[in-house]
C-alpha cells in the first residue's frame, strides 16, 4: 500500500497544480508544470512498476478495489501523462524541425539558382571578351 499510495497521492498533486495552473493562468507555473511534467510521470511509472512488481493493492477507507483494475486505472493514466507532457510536445518540435528543414531546403534551392545564374553570367561575359 505504501507505493501505490505514494504514486495516487503525488498524482493528485501534480494534477491539483497543474489543474490550478490551467485556471489561474500563471505563466510561470504553467511553463514549469509543462516542463517538469515528464519528470514527474517518470518518477510515477517507476512507482506503478515497483507497486505492481510487489503486489501492493490500495485500500481506501476499508474499501478493497481491485487490484488489477487500480492497476489498469494507474497504467492509462501513465500513459496519458507520458503521451501529454513527452510524446505530444515532441511530435510538436518534429513538426515545426520539419518545416524548418523545408525552409532551409528551399533557401537552399534559391542560393543554388543565384549562384548558377552568376556563373552563367560570367561565363558569357568571358567569352565575350575572348572573342
Amino acid at each position: 500500500m505504501i507505493y501505490f499510495g505514494v504514486y495516487w497521492l503525488i498524482l493528485i498533486i501534480f494534477l491539483f497544480v497543474y489543474i490550478i495552473s490551467r485556471i489561474e493562468k500563471f505563466k510561470n507555473l504553467r511553463k514549469s508544470v509543462d516542463d517538469v511534467g515528464i519528470l514527474v510521470f517518470i518518477f510515477l511509472s517507476s512507482l506503478l512498476l515497483i507497486s505492481i512488481i510487489t503486489k501492493d493493492p490500495l485500500q481506501i477507507l476499508g474499501i478493497e478495489i481491485p487490484m488489477e483494475l487500480q492497476w489498469l486505472a494507474s497504467l492509462l493514466i501513465s500513459g496519458f501523462g507520458a503521451w501529454k507532457f513527452y510524446l505530444n510536445p515532441l511530435k510538436k518540435k518534429v513538426y515545426d524541425m520539419d518545416r524548418e528543414v523545408g525552409e532551409v531546403k528551399t533557401s537552399v534551392n534559391n542560393v543554388e539558382k543565384n549562384v548558377n545564374i552568376i556563373l552563367d553570367k560570367c561565363l558569357t561575359e568571358k567569352k565575350k571578351n575572348k572573342n
